[in-house]
């Protein structure tokens, strides 16, 4: 990838240039700042060409040399069928391929830019957004070496954030700042897994661990695929110029779980289960398949909900009853009314002088609409979880 001509990127003195105006707007994010310009792609992007993998997290001066890059795009086994075949032929001929986890929290991006600032960032932001500053906190109080901007400025040193309040599936006990590669700014070329583990041992920072696994191809799948606090391992070959995602199927399956996870989703479990209670709802999900970790999520949303839902029941009740008093003020028995109009209409002086959705549901008591009643305030407390 690094030697490869490419319209999108000119090389001058063995320094590789983006051509910026050349980028598909279509499918990447491109902002402009200041002295720099950032290009990630949009969610939409799927297919990428050889001279774009470059793009995943890039940013460029106004020459179009890179100051600062994360991951080239890389590919799941199963994606790139090409990539698949060396895997297999490197395995089978005895070819050096490390294994490292996987690990299951936020890549970081740390550069040193050419006014000598160094920045801690994501794919996605350049400021690092939330994960910025937490970052630079960790580095700060453990790896002390990341803010010395002579420690390569030539090129991005990349890790992994982890923590109990980074819950993606897999759950850590500690903030951390894993040490999983770097990239070279001037050629693209990714540090091999030898000078990975020196570079950290050097710099005091912790390097990714490193997992034995069988070199058969379907040996390998089997392995990582029964993992179950893992979620999966990325293949390096070539000197680790060439990676490969291995993930393991609880990983994905609990990964889809915890994507489709919503309030919403629990709601309408709990009332299809007529589930009442915390342990009701974990012995259920548990059943379904569902980890302790996505437990503990729906178990938040399942508390929203009971809170919810008794604020509507509150309401409920008082709405029959102040239906109840509005409706023998309307009958009077000393002036009654004329007609159901003239009733209605004292009924009306009444209930509109009540907030919503009390007004709502006195009149949809008045017209003797119970399951009215019911759907107002569902969608009033549960739907849109109003106080």
């Amino acid at each position: 990838m690094a030697d490869e001509a490419s319209h999108l990127w000119g090389h001058q003195d063995g320094t590789r240039r983006l051509e910026r105006s050349l980028v598909d707007r279509k499918s990447f994010i491109i902002e402009e700042m200041n002295d720099y310009t950032f290009i990630h792609p949009k969610h939409n992007k799927w297919d990428w060409s050889e001279d774009e993998l470059p793009l995943r997290s890039v940013v460029v001066d106004r020459r179009g040399l890179v100051v600062s890059s994360g991951w080239p795009k890389f590919f799941n086994t199963g994606e790139r069928p090409t990539n698949d075949a060396k895997l297999e032929a490197a395995l089978g001929s005895g070819e050096e391929v490390f294994f490292t986890e996987k690990l299951d929290g936020t890549l970081i991006i740390r550069s040193v830019l050419p006014d000598g600032r160094v920045i801690f960032r994501t794919r996605g932001t350049w400021d690092g957004g939330d994960f910025g500053p937490l970052a630079h906190a960790i580095a700060a109080a453990r790896y002390p070496a990341l803010l010395d901007p002579t420690l390569m400025p030539e090129g991005s040193l990349l890790f992994e954030y982890v923590g109990p309040a980074n819950l993606i599936v897999i759950a850590y006990e500690q903030d951390d700042l894993w040490f999983l590669g770097a990239v070279r700014h001037a050629d693209a070329h990714l540090m091999p897994v030898e000078q990975l583990q020196t570079f950290a041992s050097e710099h005091g920072l912790q390097c990714v661990p490193l997992v034995e696994l069988p070199r058969d191809l379907k040996a390998l799948f089997a392995a990582v695929r029964d993992w179950s606090d893992r979620e999966g391992v990325v293949v390096r070959l070539q000197r680790g110029q060439l990676l490969i995602k291995l993930k393991s199927a609880r990983y994905l399956a609990l990964h889809a779980m915890r994507a489709n996870m919503s309030y919403a989703l629990i709601v309408e479990y709990a009332r299809g289960a007529e589930v009442t209670t915390e342990a009701e709802l974990e012995a259920g999900l548990l059943e379904l398949g569902y980890d302790y970790e996505l437990c503990q999520v729906a178990k938040g949303y399942f508390r929203t909900y009971q809170q919810q839902l008794a604020r509507s029941e509150a309401t409920l009740a008082a709405a029959k009853q102040l239906h109840a008093e509005f409706l023998a003020l309307a009958d009077d028995q000393a002036n009654p009314p004329a007609d159901e109009r003239e009733r209605r209409k004292r009924f009306a002086m009444q209930a509109t002088r009540q907030p919503d959705p009390l007004r709502q549901a006195l009149f949809a008591l008045y017209d003797n609409r119970p399951e009215r009643v019911q759907a107002l305030l569902f969608r009033w407390y549960i739907t849109d979880q109003r106080p």
